[in-house]
Formats: structure tokens, C-alpha cells, sequence
């Protein structure tokens, strides 16, 4: 394993550089570590839903998961799924499905 010098690497706060390729390595900050423990945690919860439910992993290539996805993060904390009954009956209607 290879350790930037002045580093013993032993802790893990820190990670490479952004992209996954070789460089300097930083320290994450208080909130960037915060950020990514959340990052982690909603994409394991998506990989969850995916595994559980039998969706096709080619669905992650649809455009409109990424508009989905886009759409609930834009929404912020306070957003709330739509019901079994709105998916199936007034959104349904809506999007012409």
C-alpha cells in the first residue's frame, strides 16, 4: 500500500483526491466527512431498494432515474414519496404512463 509522505496511514480521514486518481491526498473537513457519511448512506439505501426489489440494475442508465434522483435531492430533507395510490392512479394520469 502506498501512503503519501508525512502520513502514516493510520487514520482515515483522509482519501484521494476526487476522480480516484493517484495525486496529493487531502484531509476531509468536519462537514465534507459529514457529506460523504450521507452520500454513503442514501446510495446504499438506493443499492438496497434495487437488490430488494428485483429492479433491473440497467434502470440506473434510464434518464429519468438521474432526473429522479436530481428532483428528490432538489427537493431537499423534507420531501415525502409519492403513496401506492398516487402511483398508480393521479400521478399515473399525469405523466401519461
Amino acid at each position: 500500500m502506498s501512503v503519501p509522505a508525512g502520513s502514516s496511514g493510520r487514520h482515515s480521514s483522509s482519501r484521494p483526491p476526487a476522480g480516484g486518481g493517484s495525486g496529493t491526498w487531502r484531509q476531509l473537513t468536519l462537514p465534507g466527512a459529514a457529506a460523504a457519511q450521507r452520500n454513503k448512506k442514501a446510495t446504499r439505501s438506493m443499492a438496497m431498494w434495487f437488490y430488494a426489489n428485483g429492479i433491473p440494475f440497467n434502470t440506473a442508465r434510464s434518464p429519468y432515474f438521474r432526473r429522479m434522483v436530481a428532483a428528490v435531492a432538489a427537493a431537499g430533507a423534507g420531501f415525502t414519496p409519492p403513496s401506492y395510490l398516487a402511483l398508480r392512479t393521479t400521478l399515473l394520469d399525469e405523466v401519461g404512463g
